[in-house]
């Protein structure tokens, strides 16, 4: 790559990524950026993702998407991650990047045993480098013919710039708002991602909970958004995307509010009483009848302490959180 083509190659693809981070989510961001990286590098096929590199060689990729490979590329790495000399070069001297040449002179059976059984002959990882200990965005580059050669130094520069990009978009998708979190996590509740305003909450509320986990209990949600209350907090998941070896979710945690005692179908009439229709109306927008309606309505004014459907619409009015 030349200097004008990286520059010019780079202008294009941050504005894109600009421009897609205001609808998608960091995971999505995370799959086009190293489909796009991929092909501006001319790399035969890449890996992508979030990685615990703070326990010495046993590195933990937290969730990560490849592009190019087969499906069992992770859970082959992972028999054989503690053989990876790039992760192990990265923790050893600290810098963000590291190569490997299978015609080199350094090798492990692992490092080999990959190479081989995916045609990989030059590979290329670029790291977003933490202070905090929490995972770091890596970005894996691999080219297949025999003559290739592992990315340049401006070709690193490239990649390095586009991980300090897709980190900082990926926080603000998930920034939330003063006393809230948002969070990315894999299916065993592992943090992959967090802005630190989030990770506060979390140990503000949970002062004793395991470091790196939620901290409660988190079984994979079906694709269907799900919405629960846990110790006082509203935990609102979604699952991201099918384009993952391991499944993301995206969490969003608040303090619960008084309509979060509400069941779901309450919660409906409660809404409807907001906008001021009368039973026979509610109970013709909800597909039920009048006495339905009215004896949810008495469950909804006894679980919030109110008197009257007045006083109901007026809290429901005021609330962002029905």
């Amino acid at each position: 790559m030349g200097a004008v083509t990286d520059v010019s190659a780079f202008s294009d693809f941050v504005l894109r990524l600009h421009e897609r981070s205001r609808t998608e989510d960091p995971a999505a961001l995370l799959h086009w950026s190293i489909a796009e990286l991929a092909d501006i590098l001319r790399a035969d096929c890449g890996w992508a993702g979030w990685a615990d590199l703070w326990n010495g060689n046993d590195v933990e990729v937290c969730g990560a998407v490849a592009y190019g490979l087969p499906d069992d590329f992770q859970s082959f790495w992972d028999s054989i991650r503690r053989e990876d000399l790039l992760a192990r070069d990265v923790i050893a001297t600290g810098s963000a990047h590291a190569c490997y040449d299978r015609q080199g002179q350094r090798h492990t059976d692992g490092m080999i045993a990959l190479s081989d059984r995916y045609n990989i002959r030059k590979m290329t990882v670029v790291c977003e480098m933490r202070s905090d200990g929490e995972p770091s965005l890596f970005m894996s580059f691999y080219r297949g013919d025999r003559g290739a050669r592992p990315l340049d130094e401006a070709e690193t520069r490239f990649v390095r710039c586009a991980i300090d990009h897709l980190a900082r978009l990926s926080a603000r998708r998930c920034e939330a708002e003063s006393g809230r979190a948002a969070l990315l996590v894999n299916d065993e509740g592992r943090i992959v991602f967090a802005p630190p305003d989030s990770l506060r909450f979390l140990r503000e509320r949970w002062p004793g909970a395991r470091a790196n986990y939620l901290p409660f209990a988190f079984t994979s949600p079906a694709a269907e958004p799900t919405r629960s209350v846990t110790d006082g907090v509203v935990v609102q998941s979604r699952r991201l995307g099918g384009y993952f070896s391991r499944p993301f979710h995206l969490v969003h945690l608040r303090p619960a509010a008084a309509f979060d005692r509400l069941t779901p179908r309450e919660r409906q009439v409660a809404e409807q009483i907001a906008k001021g229709h009368t039973h026979k109306e509610i109970a013709r927008l909800l597909a039920m009848s009048p006495n339905t309606v009215r004896n949810h309505t008495q469950t909804i004014l006894g679980k919030l302490g109110l008197s009257n459907r007045a006083m109901l619409a007026s809290m429901a009015t005021s609330s962002a959180t029905i």
